[in-house]
């Protein structure tokens, strides 16, 4: 029997999402002994520059210290590697060409998702950081997989980045759950979606989301691929 693959983490980006992602492949695991449970190596580099203030502004690049990050974690050795953080894949080309072990695209594995739960779906919108938003990260990917990418306004927007900010702080409050809720409401009145992906791994750190909308959250959708990676199934 093949023993199951070492999963690789870079992590830190944020580190409160790094947390609530690497609870995810635990709960998800089923498993029911300590050994049961993937073996995992996580990188939490909080030094890594800011992706968003690198793509708005050109301040440092992260590429860099995610190549070295990545490197050490090829080293170590793990088998292959998650990036939680949709910002940070927006460099993952970058990072993939440095080095040998393969890297898991967010972005691919959350449509790959989006398929298999809503394949009859057709406009999507996708709530995110300045990265995602600005660069549309998602709609190479959604189009090409017979989608209709959504983009919406900067109002909205802001008010996205406002929250994600909060949830980095770890201000876990019953407002920024009511912020949140509210902000679906405008933007699925905004745009008529059939399923908005939740493409900041942020979001996956609340539980008390009160919505009717159709969400595919992106920290889930990874979470879940890594264990069945790490054990074979695919």
């Amino acid at each position: 029997m093949t023993p199951p693959k070492t999963i690789g983490i870079l992590g830190g980006m944020g580190p409160y999402a790094t947390i609530s992602f690497y609870q995810k492949i635990l709960d998800l695991s089923g498993a029911t002994k300590d050994w049961e449970h993937c073996r995992t190596v996580i990188d939490v580099n909080t030094h890594i520059p800011s992706r968003s203030r690198h793509y708005l502004y050109h301040e440092a690049s992260p590429v860099p210290a995610m190549i070295q990050s990545c490197k050490c974690l090829e080293n170590y050795p793990v088998d292959f590697i998650v990036i939680p953080c949709n910002s940070a894949s927006h460099y993952i080309h970058e990072i993939q060409s440095s080095i040998e072990t393969p890297i898991i695209n967010i972005m691919e594995i959350t449509v790959q998702k989006l398929l298999q739960h809503y394949p009859l779906a057709k406009n999507i919108s996708v709530l995110g950081g300045a990265i995602t938003y600005y660069a549309k990260t998602y709609k190479p990917y959604l189009e090409n997989n017979g989608f209709n990418y959504l983009h919406h306004s900067e109002p909205l927007q802001r008010k996205a980045e406002e929250i994600i900010e909060k949830i980095k702080l770890n201000t876990l409050t019953s407002k920024i759950e009511l912020d949140l809720n509210l902000l679906l409401s405008q933007l699925h009145k905004e745009q008529r979606f059939d399923v908005l992906i939740f493409g900041c791994t942020e979001f996956g750190c609340l539980h008390n989301i009160d919505s009717d909308i159709s969400i595919i959250d992106s920290s889930l959708a990874l979470a879940q691929y890594a264990i069945n990676y790490a054990n074979g199934y695919i």
